[in-house]
């Protein structure tokens, strides 16, 4: 009899045990490589010349724009039965956005905004890497920290033009602040005027040690990182790989594969009661899974065939504004997609600069290389394995209301990283530097105070 009971009980203990295992072991090793190339051909030594760049689209470039957008093969209708975004931007969205982008929208004066930071290009890994650094003045504050900024897709530095300016100097822009911010603001490669890459393995892992060359490069030995979208992967990857250079995580974004967090957000789930006295009272872990069916069409193919769909946004201006106006809109507030007035998602940003944001890509001819990101974060263990690792440096989180990718509850970001700042930021989405980059840089400078105490 003891011989019946012992066999089922042993067995019972090796499953619990693999159970527990499998959710609340704690990852902790991982081995990411700590070099890399992705230049032309065989690996040579970097010019490590640091030169001043400018941004100078030609005449040619922008006759050739208006030229695609005069001459656009746009032949569907929207379907008589349908609302709003149901089927994707509507035709009359579509009409009216491609003649304002051709007959309204002025480049030359965005060009010139963007020329009054500095920008500066230099080689690492084999890649010609384009940043803009700003430094404060430091006779008019009384401590002044370094932060680099790391954008997401469908950004670029651009989405910084607005924080740059208040994180750098904030009593001239209406914060009373005794700490203000030396700022570095990379293109990461593939994106804005960076170079492409000639090798696979641009991932968030790679883009961190290549932003950490660089800072070493400008001599900062300790700087805060701050990102958003893949940005926010950037950053935390760089809190893992090098806490001994990264002083504090600022994000408004967060995400881990880890199971241990996959589980707590199902409990959350399940078990409301866990989340009393935090803002996220009605967090649900189906919102993410959700978003990721019924909006994430974006992310799949992206994943899979990024060049095949790249080469239609690179060819169309009008495809290619199409599919990134869809994008603002999901990521801005996905309520956006079901309202009949489109011109709605200006009330939260300026219509210029989402014109701006998109020929960006437009100009610089990298749509393509940058949907890539999508299907170089899938599927690598390296990557895989540093990602699930804990972020041991501070971390602040700015849980943003509005973001198409669900904010989680403190309860389960403090799985992922030293969490000691979370903060709920009310009616901001997405693009949370760009809709809101004063309310953003406030809640830097909250976490600073911390970090500096």
């Amino acid at each position: 009899m003891w011989t019946l009971l012992l066999v089922p009980s042993i067995l019972i203990g090796v499953i619990a045990y693999y159970l527990y295992s499998f959710i609340f072991i704690a990852y902790d090793k991982h081995n990411f490589p700590t070099d890399g190339y992705f230049g032309p051909g065989a690996p040579k030594p970097d010019d490590e010349t640091i030169y001043p760049f400018s941004i100078n689209v030609s005449d040619a470039q922008i006759e050739d724009l208006k030229s695609r957008l005069r001459n656009s093969r746009v032949t569907h209708s929207d379907l008589e039965d349908t609302k709003a975004f149901e089927f994707g931007l509507s035709r009359k969205a579509l009409d009216d956005f491609r003649n304002y982008w051709l007959n309204e929208y002025d480049w030359r004066v965005h060009e010139k905004k963007l020329n009054e930071f500095s920008h500066f290009k230099t080689q690492i890994e084999g890649i010609d890497l384009h940043f803009v650094h700003q430094e404060a003045d430091k006779t008019k504050y009384k401590k002044v920290l370094t932060i680099l900024l790391a954008h997401g897709w469908p950004g670029s530095v651009y989405e910084f033009s607005k924080i740059i300016p208040i994180l750098v100097d904030p009593k001239a822009n209406g914060i009373e602040s005794d700490l203000a911010f030396n700022v570095v603001a990379p293109s990461t490669p593939n994106y804005g005027w960076s170079g492409p890459t000639h090798k696979t393995g641009m991932n968030t892992g790679a883009a961190a040690r290549i932003f950490s060359k660089l800072m070493k490069r400008l001599n900062y030995s300790k700087y805060v990182v701050q990102g958003g979208d893949w940005g926010s992967y950037i950053v935390s990857n760089l809190g893992r790989l090098y806490p001994d250079n990264v002083i504090g995580v600022h994000l408004n974004m967060i995400r881990s594969l880890r199971r241990d967090v996959i589980f707590q957000q199902i409990l959350c789930s399940i078990f409301p009661s866990l989340l009393k006295g935090e803002p996220l009272q009605n967090y649900t872990f189906m919102s993410t899974i959700k978003f990721y069916l019924l909006s994430g069409g974006y992310f799949h193919i992206q994943a899979t065939e990024p060049d095949t769909l790249g080469v239609g946004l690179t060819d169309s201006p009008v495809g290619l504004l199409s599919w990134l106006m869809t994008i603002y809109y999901k990521g801005t507030d996905l309520r956006l997609m079901e309202t009949p007035d489109y011109e709605e998602i200006f009330k939260k940003h300026g219509k210029d600069e989402l014109f701006t944001a998109i020929s960006i890509y437009w100009f610089n001819g990298n749509i393509l290389n940058s949907v890539r990101t999508y299907k170089e974060n899938v599927g690598n263990t390296e990557l895989e394995n540093l990602q699930r690792t804990y972020i041991p440096v501070p971390t602040a989180y700015a849980a943003l209301e509005l973001d198409a990718v669900p904010a989680v509850p403190k309860r389960v970001a403090d799985i992922i990283g030293n969490i000691v700042q979370y903060s709920y930021v009310p009616d901001l989405g997405h693009f949370a530097c760009l809709e809101g980059p004063k309310r953003m840089a406030k809640d830097i400078f909250k976490f600073a105070k911390l970090l500096t105490k």
